[in-house]
């Protein structure tokens, strides 16, 4: 394979990578519970703080706590208290990650009008 006929997928992939970089996200395991909770919040689920330290397939608990500290410090998610339990918090992305999602959206969809 030469350097110029790259697949698709090694294309996209490093796109996705430097968008992930330009959000300060520097690990798979930070990707993953992002994506899990824009995936909760599209499906109309509510994810809560719980949901995502029991995220086993993931990484640990003590792992997933420190990244949901990180993603909310780099302005990526929020908690927000359960308007039904307020004993419960429920994660939601913020903007910013909105707008990384719709950034990744974009290049998809740039990608597919090349076929």
């Amino acid at each position: 394979m030469q350097k110029n006929d790259q697949s698709e997928y090694l294309l996209l992939f490093a796109e996705v990578v430097a968008i992930n970089k330009r959000y300060g996200l520097t690990s798979y395991n930070e990707v993953s519970v992002l994506n899990a909770v824009h995936s909760a919040v599209l499906d109309n689920n509510r994810l809560r703080v719980l949901d995502i330290l029991l995220m086993e397939d993931i990484a640990s608990q003590p792992t997933l706590h420190a990244i949901l500290k990180k993603l909310i410090a780099k302005n990526l998610l929020l908690t927000k208290v359960d308007s039904e339990d307020g004993r419960v918090k429920i994660v939601l992305p913020t903007k910013l990650a909105l707008k990384r999602l719709k950034e990744c959206e974009a290049l998809l969809q740039k990608i597919q009008k090349k076929r």
